[in-house]
């Protein structure tokens, strides 16, 4: 019996989403590369509430956070 598969998706804030048109295409590729890598590695980033460890926090690149 093999192992359960988990998936995980990222979610981001509407006020993240609104302040995306403005990204120059360097950070933009920057990001979108950072979250690939967290649809993989969720687990390579902050906890954001020490309570609900489900939102986490990270950079991408030198643009911003994520």
């Amino acid at each position: 019996m093999g192992r359960p598969s988990m998936s995980y998706r990222v979610d981001l804030h509407v006020a993240a989403l609104s302040q995306m048109k403005g990204l120059p295409d360097e950070a933009l590729d920057a990001l979108i590369s950072r979250t690939v890598d967290l649809v993989e590695k969720p687990w390579d980033a902050w906890v954001l509430y020490k309570d609900d460890p489900d939102f986490r926090m990270t950079t991408f690149g030198d643009f911003g956070v994520l």
